[in-house]
């Protein structure tokens, strides 16, 4: 899946206010996501637990686990998943605080129905950009995959055998000496070449 439709998006909403929390998940769901809430970062935190969201808002202010903190804990917990900060301290300082703590967006307090739609589709629409990136790094996976096993079955199969072939001419030219210098010289390119394919299959890569 590379994108997300609305209906099937994921929203957990972390807030110590319950009016704010009812508030986004009324607002959320008549737009059709799937929201759940908390009323502080340990329950939003176990709720992320039992199935990933695509979105996630967090409130900066709260007491026990604060905003910053929650963050951090779902940069390990929930790496793809997208963070929209609510505060009511909306400052320039907090919100580049939020960014570097994993925040994608910043929604300050107080905030219109329309605005927190506006916020939501832009974090669904990037959780659609974060989902087709994996699938692209996935597929390029499985093509480095597809590429390994046509370098084993059909490039160092018949080098490693013609190498060996080559060994067992080298003591039948102990007469002709140009001919057997050919030979070596061969056969001292398909080890190189030998090892270039190992290296590709071990690595990915030839360099």
């Amino acid at each position: 899946m590379s994108s997300v439709p609305i209906e099937k998006a994921n929203v957990i909403v972390i807030d110590d206010e319950e009016s704010m929390r009812e508030a986004c998940a009324r607002v959320l769901i008549r737009e059709g996501y799937q929201v759940r809430t908390a009323a502080n970062g340990e329950e939003g935190l176990e709720l992320v637990k039992e199935s990933t969201p695509d979105i996630i808002f967090v409130d900066l202010a709260m007491p026990k686990l604060a905003g910053l903190e929650v963050l951090d804990e779902l940069a390990s917990l929930a790496p793809e998943s997208i963070k929209v900060v609510i505060t009511a301290y909306a400052t320039v300082s907090a919100a580049l605080e939020a960014v570097r703590h994993g925040a994608y967006d910043f929604l300050p307090k107080p905030f219109t129905p329309g605005e927190l739609r506006v916020i939501a589709a832009r974090a669904l629409e990037r959780r659609s950009l974060v989902l087709k990136n994996r699938q692209l790094a996935k597929e390029r996976d499985q093509a480095k995959l597809r590429f390994m096993q046509f370098v084993t079955s059909e490039v160092s199969a018949p080098v490693t055998s013609a190498l060996a072939s080559l060994h067992q001419l080298d003591p039948m030219l102990s007469d002709n000496a140009g001919a057997q210098e050919l030979a070596r010289e061969a056969a001292d390119r398909l080890e190189r070449l030998l090892s270039l394919l190992e290296r590709w299959k071990r690595n990915g890569t030839p360099n």
